[in-house]
């Protein structure tokens, strides 16, 4: 509880006037004197009457969306619970200058963060005065909340539909392969709207293939990301471009039916966590690359060795990788992760010509591109050389 400009600017009032009426001799100033000094004094009282008699306020925050995408605004409202907010009251809260905060009011704010990562809102505060606003207090209210802001991710529909990706599973011989058209296709049943029929998958199977709604769950999809030695986050640098090629190709083969499993360096509630996620839904995926980050210098022998070890024990026989400025040994460790499997590796960096001969040579499917380029674009090459 503090006192305002106001209120200290009428005490040093009355305490002039109260020496002018002392040296005067005046009644009248004296009586003026004790009037202002009184003013700021039964505010005072007031307020601490008041404050002793109010009840907290439970704080609610509502996130609208609960999980807003980098770059886009999110509504924040606040609201109290139980307790109605009384005249010269105001609800306020701390909010990270990385959130970019404006359209600030009392039921709420606009938030619109620039990039990825989980942040903390509150705690809410509670500001009152007295109706002369010569006294001010607050009080804090309510818990922090985290919110989770995504990566930006393309849609890759068109990208993914372009490619065989299931060309490295052993079939039988003289068994036709399935691109990623087939798996919303299923053999036609009596009854079926012929308008369903897939002429061209139908000519590739043998038999009527008609158009399904829900494709059916098939292979599985590793995609490793590795976002090189740590420093501060920038689309300059390729983290966040690197991070939104990851959410893009995750969330489409997510969309697609494929058991995906993303294995990255995040951080979780307990600390950092280098656990993959098998078979994450779309909300999983991002909010696990939401909290991707640089693996630390002095654990990072430890931790790419760990991710290595997981990914030739995954048994998928496809794997995506993501890299921002690889280093030639983490070229040469995933570089023999090939074996039967299809591999694909997207490599962002700034610098041009960057040595992938050894993971060419191992049968991958490369392609180096800078922090500067389309993310669907990127893909759409990669994709398509690995088609070949």
């Amino acid at each position: 509880m503090r006192l305002s400009a106001r209120a200290i600017g009428l005490l040093i009032s009355g305490a002039i006037l109260a020496v002018l009426a002392a040296s005067m001799q005046s009644i009248t100033l004296a009586r003026i004197a004790a009037l202002v000094v009184a003013v700021p004094l039964v505010s005072l009282l007031w307020s601490l009457v008041t404050r002793a008699m109010s009840k907290p306020a439970a704080v609610v925050r509502t996130v609208i969306p609960q999980r807003p995408t980098a770059g886009s605004s999110a509504t924040v409202r606040l609201h109290t619970t139980d307790v109605r907010l009384g005249p010269w009251t105001t609800l306020r809260e701390r909010v990270p200058s990385a959130l970019h905060r404006s359209g600030t009011s009392g039921g709420g704010y606009t938030i619109t963060p620039p990039s990825r990562g989980v942040f903390s809102l509150g705690p809410a505060t509670v500001h009152r005065s007295d109706p002369l606003n010569l006294v001010r207090w607050r009080v804090t209210s309510g818990p922090t909340d985290e919110v989770i802001v995504w990566p930006r991710y393309a849609d890759l529909t068109r990208e993914i539909r372009a490619v065989t990706l299931d060309a490295a599973v052993s079939r039988p011989q003289g068994s036709p392969q399935r691109n990623l058209e087939d798996l919303t296709l299923r053999e036609y049943q009596r009854g079926d709207d012929l308008h369903r029929v897939h002429w061209r998958s139908s000519a590739r199977q043998g038999a009527l293939m008609v158009r399904q709604d829900e494709p059916s769950t098939t292979h599985g999809v590793d995609v490793l990301l590795d976002l090189g030695a740590p420093e501060v986050h920038s689309p300059e640098n390729g983290t966040e471009w690197a991070v939104s090629a990851t959410a893009s190709l995750a969330v489409s083969l997510i969309r697609h039916r494929y058991r995906v499993r993303i294995a990255t360096h995040h951080t979780t509630r307990g600390g950092a966590s280098d656990e993959p996620l098998v078979g994450p839904s779309q909300t999983e995926a991002l909010d696990l690359l939401a909290r991707a980050e640089a693996i630390p210098a002095d654990i990072r022998d430890d931790v790419h060795a760990e991710l290595m070890r997981r990914a030739r024990g995954s048994g998928a026989p496809i794997l995506m990788v993501v890299l921002r400025e690889p280093e030639e040994a983490l070229i040469d460790r995933i570089a023999p992760l090939a074996g039967r499997r299809r591999c694909f590796a997207l490599v962002v960096s700034t610098v041009a010509g960057t040595d992938l001969g050894p993971l060419e040579s191992e049968g991958w499917s490369v392609s180096q591109v800078g922090p500067d380029a389309s993310v669907a674009d990127a893909w759409s090459d990669l994709l398509t050389v690995g088609a070949r």
